[in-house]
């Protein structure tokens, strides 16, 4: 229906971007598409709060530049947070090796390994480790039934609700959401009385002492204070689910295509030798394996239709007219399995990312991590999670699927492949 057009969910029309030109001119050049749809709207994903669903204005982009500072200065987009990901790689590939010739959840053992990567960065320790119960809410988030599914159809059409179905499973995500932000609350407690100002030990240390720093202004500390929780729930869920659900989708088709894995090996191997380590500084020399993790980026977009935006105020696009508070999703599906950007967009074709030379190529058509004002806050740490967890597992072991490969996966928020049980061969 073209680059921009207007839909219907429930009672709501919806404005969809179906072109990179439109996403852009929406998300990059105006800061009228910024907003977020009310708290009502959203307060099934996430009480209506939190970095990823706040109103866009000050608060938002003061958060939003700290946060960024934050996790820079703990290591975000430097070489100082490799060796948290190599240690938790290497506790990955360990739990794997036990498994032997055993088939084994892919999903579990992934999940728990990003957010082991998160866990450390936000909370100075390895929190998913440690407890249980934690532990046990993760692995919850990734459980493959109809409330997390239906759960989705809440975020645009909330009136559902009240209906006794729907009710309940608003019930079961509110006290799961409860339950998480209770035990982030303990971990924040625990650190304002143990901290040392002067040496932030984490992403938690930083925003306490920027808090405090706010306190010649009560409102805006009582503000801060408010959000602290769900800011730090927010970065350490929206952090575990794409990395994770990508890193399992990658394992995915280099089941379905072996070919593509045995190349991947040759280059992995080729690179590192028999000792080394897999390293940022070497992602240059490994262009077809950039071009894989890209491809299947493009193939399997963990939110295939963005997280909604919304209309600041009565504006333009395209030379259509946009009422204010008009909900705004991207059709990132669309775009990236569009003929006019990709020739045989529906096949995996990691070649499609290399010029003539071999030389890997960036595309600015896949919308990963979303772009504008709201993109992912944490991409660059995402970007070397997703290199450095599968260059070690392919160095490790050549993967292989039980049963029938299904590449579909579920979604209604996230994209997420099917729970699947796949072989890990130990390589020599």
């Amino acid at each position: 229906y073209g680059p921009v057009c207007m839909v219907r969910l429930g009672f709501k029309d919806i404005l969809l971007l179906g072109s990179y030109e439109a996403a852009h001119e929406a998300l990059v050049k105006s800061p009228d598409f910024a907003n977020r749809p009310p708290a009502h709207s959203i307060e099934v994903i996430a009480g209506g709060k939190g970095i990823v669903m706040i109103p866009f204005g000050p608060f938002h982009q003061e958060q939003r530049r700290f946060g960024l500072n934050a996790l820079r200065e703990h290591g975000m987009g430097r070489r100082a947070l490799e060796p948290t990901v190599h240690l938790c790689a290497q506790e990955l590939c360990e739990r794997i090796e036990e498994y032997g010739s055993k088939p084994f959840n892919l999903d579990n053992e992934v999940y728990q390994s990003v957010s082991s990567i998160i866990s450390r960065l936000v909370f100075g320790h390895d929190v998913v480790q440690e407890n249980l119960e934690f532990r046990k809410m993760i692995f919850q988030m990734i459980e493959p039934n109809k409330l997390n599914i239906l759960a989705g159809i809440l975020a645009f059409a909330p009136y559902l609700k009240h209906l006794p179905f729907f009710s309940e499973i608003h019930r079961k995500n509110k006290e799961f959401r409860l339950k998480m932000e209770s035990s982030i609350r303990k971990e924040i407690e625990e650190h304002m009385e143990t901290r040392d100002r002067k040496e932030p030990r984490d992403y938690i240390d930083s925003f306490l002492n920027e808090m405090e720093k706010s306190n010649q202004n009560q409102l805006i500390a009582m503000v801060y204070f408010t959000y602290i929780d769900v800011v730090v729930r927010d970065l350490f869920m929206a952090g575990t689910d794409t990395t994770s659900s990508t890193t399992c989708w990658i394992i995915l088709f280099l089941c379905r295509y072996p070919e593509v894995q045995r190349k991947m090996q040759e280059e992995v191997d080729q690179v590192l030798g028999s000792n080394g380590v897999p390293k940022m500084a070497l992602a240059e020399k490994m262009p077809y394996t950039r071009a894989v993790i890209q491809e299947i980026a493009r193939m399997r977009p963990t939110l295939p239709l963005s997280v909604p935006h919304c209309t600041t105020q009565d504006t333009m696009m395209m030379g259509y007219k946009i009422p204010k508070d008009t909900i705004v999703l991207t059709n990132i599906w669309g775009i990236h399995h569009d003929e006019k950007l990709w020739k045989n967009p529906y096949d995996f074709n990691p070649e499609r990312h290399l010029d003539s030379n071999g030389n890997f190529v960036k595309s600015s058509n896949i919308m990963q991590f979303n772009i504008g004002l709201r993109s992912c806050l944490g991409q660059q740490l995402a970007k070397m999670e997703l290199f450095l967890l599968t260059t070690s597992l392919c160095r490790h072991f050549s993967f292989s699927v039980v049963g029938e490969v299904d590449m579909e996966g579920e979604s209604m928020v996230t994209l997420r492949p099917c729970s699947m049980e796949v072989v890990a061969t130990k390589r020599a």
